[in-house]
């Protein structure tokens, strides 16, 4: 598959409590699982980013758009990546 044919979605989890952090990172609490995930600045725009489904070009527009800066394709996959 072609990575401009790929989907992204965030998991809407009852489980999950998302604090966003003053430095522009995010902690992600699972409380069904108890544990703690910290996401740096460039993952947790792209959690933020895909509440719905989203192509690969439109996160990387998302993520642009809420870090103020151009993304490449190259970071919003990193980013996706570390979410999986």
């Amino acid at each position: 598959m072609p990575f401009s044919e790929i989907t992204v979605e965030q998991i809407n989890s009852a489980a999950l409590q998302v604090e966003n952090l003053p430095d522009g990172s995010t902690a992600v609490f699972n409380t069904a699982t108890q544990t703690i995930h910290s996401l740096h600045p460039i993952a947790s725009a792209a959690f933020t980013a895909c509440p719905t489904k989203k192509t690969l070009s439109e996160l990387v527009v998302a993520m642009s758009d809420l870090l103020s800066r151009p993304v490449t394709e190259a970071e919003a996959l990193s980013a996706i990546s570390e979410l999986e």
